[in-house]
């Protein structure tokens, strides 16, 4: 695995930002986050809904949606203050969390399902244009497990991605600003089985079974591997700092909470998915067996430095 990733660079990403669109507080974790801070970037960290809805794993928090709502918004600004997100770079959106598909929740008032999708992309490109972020990263299409308020961040992140440089869309939400590349994070069914089983032998709480019929609309095929690969190893303090202060979504003994197991060492390595680009990507490759072989992008601002002023644009990967 190591020989697919360069040298690290220091100072690779100043000037470069980067904004996260999340459905829910926990959401935010990842390594890129702080790979991105590491190398000298710049982050901001939106978040949709409340997660009012969730299921509390610390017995001191019971279960209930204004409880839940109150508990986790310390969780949440501990966990991007871990993963090193300027106090000034958090945005709470206020939505509810709508909780899953066809359930009361999901259709009652303040729900993020139930808002008007104009109204969500409203808001994204104000942020948007005030931020000027190069790269988005954000919840993967459609959901990780379907979830309501997944599939309408990421359709809202997809509409804003393009609004936000259209000089006649609301010029009254700042001036216009193209964004270079959307990101989404995925986990190729195949990497999830190797961590599930090895989850289940280190004795550990072990990630949700995709092997399951319902999971399969919702996954990327097994030669999907997203089109970057993004290695977090050396950050995963801030990572597990991360974990640790999602008391209520972390339960005792879960897969990913000691950095030194295999589990982990597979996790942190990163997979997301370009969905769209205003630049041409680099494309590397490495010889084997006599043959050019492609290699997955390991830096989301490929193509990015030196084309600070982007086309408006954009076209999406398949």
């Amino acid at each position: 695995m190591d020989r697919l990733f360069p040298p690290p660079t220091p100072d690779s990403s100043k000037g470069m930002r980067l904004m996260g669109i999340f459905a829910h507080p926990d959401d935010e974790i990842s390594g890129v986050l702080p790979r991105v801070t590491k190398d000298g970037g710049t982050t901001f960290v939106i978040t949709m809904t409340d997660g009012r809805e969730a299921e509390s794993f610390d017995p001191s928090v019971p279960s209930r949606p204004d409880v839940m709502a109150a508990a986790r918004v310390p969780e949440w600004n501990a966990s991007l203050s871990a993963l090193g997100v300027a106090p000034n770079h958090r945005v709470q959106m206020g939505y509810h969390d709508s909780g899953m598909k066809d359930s009361p929740t999901s259709q009652a008032p303040g729900a993020l399902w139930c808002e008007p999708m104009d109204n969500v992309v409203q808001r994204l490109v104000q942020q948007i244009r005030a931020f000027r972020p190069q790269v988005i990263l954000t919840n993967g299409n459609p959901g990780a497990y379907g979830h309501p308020d997944h599939i309408k961040t990421f359709a809202g992140v997809q509409e804003a991605f393009e609004r936000a440089a259209d000089p006649q869309y609301h010029p009254e939400l700042g001036r216009p600003f193209a964004v270079s590349k959307l990101y989404t994070g995925t986990v190729p069914p195949a990497l999830s089985r190797e961590i599930r089983i090895e989850a289940r032998a280190e004795g550990r709480v072990d990630p949700a079974d995709h092997s399951q019929p319902q999971w399969a609309m919702y996954l990327p095929s097994d030669n999907d591997f997203g089109h970057t690969v993004i290695d977090a190893r050396d950050v995963a303090p801030q990572v597990l700092g991360a974990m640790a202060s999602q008391r209520t979504q972390m339960p005792p003994g879960f897969f990913l909470r000691d950095a030194t197991t295999a589990t982990w060492r597979k996790w942190a390595v990163e997979h997301l998915r370009l969905e769209r680009t205003r630049v041409a990507v680099p494309q590397r490759t490495m010889q084997r067996r006599g043959h050019s072989v492609a290699l997955p992008e390991t830096d989301i601002f490929s193509g990015v430095r030196g084309h600070l002023a982007p086309s408006t644009a954009a076209h999406g990967l398949g």
